[in-house]
């Protein structure tokens, strides 16, 4: 009998960055969908953590990671205990205390830290606008060195990212076909109801978890998802614009104590 096939959301955000979902919503969508995902949320990684030790559905301890430059780098683990490492070494002393996004860490640096745990690291919407945009680094003289170096040292790209303008996906696949990386695809979901609009298909059903998800991952042993479906930008820009500027009015600690995401581990929602 063949093997389970498994759709994979590998870019999302919760409530304990600038997503609206809960934990348990979130595991109710892929109850309902029979899926399983990542979260990777903006220089945090609670809900990715209390996810996993939930452990209700198929999921892979993320972080999406800010860094002085502009760029954006969606990090992967196996474990847990791996991604908390990785936090406390290359992202929580680099925060800034009413900026989400962005942090001191500078991209080379936090590769560095990601390689050294056994991280697999994409490049996220690579030509997303301004700053994040490793296609106005590579055009510059001045960055085109440093870019270099960075996608020397990540292992994949975003190539599809159901959040941003379709130009900037053609741009994406555009430039994968000229390098040798492993091409990653995500929603950027920060409603639930965007959750699922990109992915992969994986092996594995219900009990699948991040040491086997990991595997496939790093191995490129798996597929894009079939159906890709934009996200809608006006509904998601304003979702971002309010969360972002509760972040910046409340500064961290506030805003994490206004949200109230706590939510027992024993409790399935």
């Amino acid at each position: 009998m063949a093997e389970q096939r498994l759709a994979f959301d590998l870019h999302c955000h919760s409530n304990f960055s600038d997503g609206l979902p809960s934990i348990p919503a979130m595991e109710e969508w892929c109850r309902k969908n029979r899926a399983g995902l990542a979260i990777t949320d903006h220089n945090e990684i609670r809900g990715s953590v209390l996810m996993a030790e939930r452990d209700n559905v198929p999921n892979l301890p993320a972080i999406e990671v800010g860094t002085t430059e502009g760029l954006e780098f969606l990090v992967y683990f196996p474990t847990v205990s791996q991604l908390e490492e990785y936090y406390r070494r290359a992202v929580e002393p680099h925060l800034y205390s009413r900026f989400m996004v962005k942090s001191r860490v500078r991209c080379l640096e936090c590769l560095d830290v990601a390689r050294e745990l056994g991280a697999f690291v994409s490049l996220a919407h690579p030509f997303a606008f301004g700053r994040k945009s490793i296609g106005k680094k590579l055009a510059a003289a001045a960055s085109k060195d440093h870019a270099n170096q960075v996608l020397d040292q990540v292992d994949a790209i975003e190539v599809f990212n159901a959040g941003i303008p379709g130009i900037s996906n053609r741009y994406a696949a555009d430039f994968y076909q000229g390098i040798e990386k492993i091409a990653t695809l995500g929603s950027d979901a920060h409603m639930l109801s965007d959750l699922g609009n990109a992915g992969i298909t994986m092996l594995g059903g219900s009990s699948c978890r991040g040491p086997k998800l990991f595997e496939q991952l790093r191995g490129d042993d798996f597929e894009p998802q079939a159906e890709l479906t934009y996200s809608s930008l006006l509904r998601t820009v304003a979702v971002i614009a309010w969360k972002h500027t509760s972040f910046f009015v409340l500064s961290r600690d506030r805003y994490h104590a206004s949200n109230r995401h706590a939510v027992p581990a024993n409790q399935i929602g």
